[in-house]
């Protein structure tokens, strides 16, 4: 018995993960018809790809406007914006505007947290989530630390914004190392939203399912990452 636990702990993370692939694999397969309805809705209801549409040559500008204020007002959910801009003007197009826009909102929150500081920061900031993020931010490395904290899944992006702010990171390092960290997981939407418009069911299917298994894998092993990032010296 206690052999098995040893062996279940010490093998516990791929465990999780297997079961965690294992669940989804499931999942997709008994609402494989359901999945497919949903792919046919939105190819169909594409009200929003209209609405921004609407605004002829500046509809690529609203959509960099949504993505400064997905930042700003930072519980609006980026990733749906993004699969949106990627239906509505393709991968690339999309992915460039959304990094402009992101860039800009961000810049915003840095600069005004810089100016106030902790009186900004204790007001919109989670007290669990500065307290787990405060340590992990007082690294020697803090360029390599930023870049893998927006490259990972499951971090709270928008949030550590500020307290990258109240951090030793020069504004030019911050949004150098934040930009490339995001990149992968802002083109992976994009792409999302371009394959649903050109109506790629099989991509759609691969994709969503990585998404998941993405997202799982930043709610079970939130705290697994931050503790490897802090031994980063």
């Amino acid at each position: 018995m206690e052999r098995l636990e040893e062996t279940l702990k010490k093998y516990k993370s791929i465990i999780i993960l297997t079961v965690i692939l294992a669940f989804v694999g499931a999942l997709c397969y008994l609402y494989r018809y359901e999945i497919e309805y949903v792919f046919s809705l939105l190819k169909n209801q594409d009200q929003f790809k209209e609405y921004l549409l609407s605004f002829g040559p500046l509809a690529i500008v609203v959509f960099g406007i949504m993505q400064v204020l997905q930042v700003v007002i930072f519980f609006i959910p980026g990733e749906v914006i993004q699969a949106v801009g990627g239906y509505a003007f393709g991968t690339w197009q999309a992915t460039l505007v959304s990094i402009i826009g992101i860039d800009m909102g961000a810049t915003i929150l840095f600069l005004v947290t810089k100016k106030y500081r902790s009186k900004l920061v204790n007001k919109v900031v989670p007290v669990k989530i500065k307290n787990s993020l405060e340590k992990t931010l007082n690294s020697k490395k803090l360029n390599l630390v930023v870049f893998l904290l927006y490259l990972l899944p499951g971090m709270p992006k928008d949030a550590m914004i500020f307290l990258c702010a109240l951090s030793e990171i020069s504004f030019k390092d911050y949004m150098l190392y934040s930009t490339l960290g995001r990149i992968p997981a802002l083109t992976l939407s994009c792409y999302y939203g371009h394959n649903i418009a050109l109506g790629n069911k099989s991509i759609v299917l691969i994709a969503t399912i990585i998404i998941v298994v993405i997202v799982l894998i930043g709610i079970f092993f939130k705290d697994s990452i931050l503790k490897n990032i802090e031994k980063v010296n």
